[in-house]
């Protein structure tokens, strides 16, 4: 949050209306350290842009056959994902496995200093973070944002031997992907 704070003064300073205009709009609506809500770190665009792309040259067909095109993509979309994720050996998928890996590496040379059960203050040399692992935060905010263990949170869970796994949304697991592509897609049958 603070250095939220520190880089909206400094567009006050550069420019006012602007400044008065974002925060007219609602600060919670643009910037990720306001949101009410944990947004994973996901941003659906991605998802839309692909399927633009893909059924970019299928706009000109028939409704019929764009509707059938649609319902193909979305077929095989639906069981590549789902083969993905059922071949993963682990809790989450290789991607944010990596990002943990990558994390844990960053989280072994922190100064860990416990200040209860659940609370650490990690020391990183740049930005020292406050860590509560019962409720899932710290004060460099990237734990409350994504839902994903931040450095800190990692150097805290490693000096106490707990499950990393449990620190880590639901929304990231294998379970989750699964569920998210579980339903069938079948073809419309012809009616005679």
């Amino acid at each position: 949050m603070s250095d939220f704070l520190h880089h909206f003064e400094k567009i006050k300073v550069k420019d006012q209306a602007i400044a008065n205009y974002l925060e007219q709009i609602g600060i919670e609506k643009w910037s990720r350290a306001n949101f009410s809500v944990i947004r994973y770190n996901i941003m659906t665009s991605n998802n839309a842009e692909s399927f633009n792309n893909t059924s970019r040259d299928a706009r000109k067909y028939t409704i019929t056959t764009l509707a059938e095109f649609l319902r193909y993509t979305l077929q095989t979309w639906f069981f590549e994902r789902r083969t993905l994720a059922m071949e993963s050996n682990k809790p989450l998928p290789k991607k944010i496995e990596k990002k943990l890996e990558d994390r844990i590496e960053a989280a072994k040379i922190l100064i860990v200093q416990p200040l209860s059960h659940y609370k650490f203050y990690v020391i990183d040399g740049d930005r020292d973070g406050q860590v509560n692992l019962q409720i899932k935060t710290c004060n460099c905010r990237r734990f409350d944002f994504t839902g994903l263990p931040c450095t800190h949170a990692l150097a805290a869970t490693l000096s106490r031997r707990i499950n990393l796994y449990s620190l880590c949304s639901w929304y990231y697991t294998v379970d989750s992907w699964l569920c998210s592509y579980a339903e069938t897609i079948y073809p419309v049958e012809n009616e005679e």
